[in-house]
């Protein structure tokens, strides 16, 4: 399952390794990628979880799955079905740690490079005011393609040349042209420094005591993973904490063959 911003486009380069060995699904969340984008606002963090839990659950149920294993990318929710879940496997899963004590954003960002002042001063005006300006990109042309691309190479770790590129550029470019719809969930449950609401230590704890978690998060990654290191310790069942050579945030882009040989590997080492 993808991330926030994405789509299951983001898993083409680990689906031929992976699908010698399982039956796949990779499924466009709603309001996400090619799915159906309702036009809605979450009004609490919750609302903004079950909007994916609840659409997720009635396919689910429309595909008589009842019990599989979830390979799932940065956001990701839908830890309430735990009974349906033999292995979960988190790939530099967004919001699972909760901010330090006295964490101050202020005194924290001083502290950061030029790029990290660019990068977080974004984050931090994008989540306040609630506006997405990643929509605005498309109606700049040639220069929104450039700065796509130049995204995808710089923070994304995208590695692709010519046609590769180009394709998975215009459709980016296509999806930002459609309505907002589930890319919204992220003002209300973030604040800025991309810390939780609603933090998922604190959910896993109370709901999936007994469920095998792997954490996996790139060598270079951002997100915070220090709530994963936790959980492991803490887990009444076997967990892993990994990070993965050669990757940061987008690790099935980054290292797709490393990615693939863990998945491969442990997977069948649970069953």
């Amino acid at each position: 399952i993808h991330g926030w911003g994405a789509s299951n486009c983001t898993w083409y380069k680990t689906l031929k390794p992976l699908s010698e060995h399982y039956r796949i699904y990779a499924i466009d969340l709603l309001g996400k990628g090619g799915s159906t984008r309702p036009d809605w606002w979450p009004k609490t963090p919750q609302e903004a979880i079950d909007f994916f839990v609840e659409s997720f659950e009635k396919w689910r149920k429309a595909m008589k799955l009842e019990k599989f294993d979830v390979v799932a990318h940065s956001l990701w929710h839908n830890l309430r079905y735990k009974g349906h879940f033999d292995r979960i496997m988190l790939l530099s899963p967004a919001g699972v740690t909760n901010p330090p004590e006295g964490f101050s954003f202020k005194k924290w960002y001083m502290q950061q490079s030029l790029t990290g002042k660019m990068f977080y001063g974004f984050n931090y005006v994008t989540v306040t005011s609630k506006i997405n300006f990643f929509k605005y990109i498309p109606k700049l042309g040639p220069l929104g393609n450039y700065i796509i691309k130049q995204y995808l190479i710089s923070k994304a770790g995208y590695k692709a040349t010519g046609d590769e590129m180009n394709t998975y550029v215009e459709y980016l470019i296509k999806s930002l042209q459609m309505p907002e719809s589930g890319h919204r969930v992220v003002f209300d449950l973030f604040l800025p420094r991309s810390f939780p609401k609603l933090p998922l230590e604190d959910i896993m704890k109370k709901e999936m005591a007994h469920q095998r978690v792997d954490f996996i998060y790139g060598e270079k990654d951002w997100n915070e993973w220090r709530g994963a290191y936790r959980y492991v310790h803490e887990a009444q069942v076997p967990c892993k904490l990994l990070f993965l050579p050669k990757a940061a945030h987008n690790v099935m882009l980054e290292n797709p063959e490393g990615l693939a040989e863990y998945i491969i590997r442990n997977l069948n080492d649970s069953r």
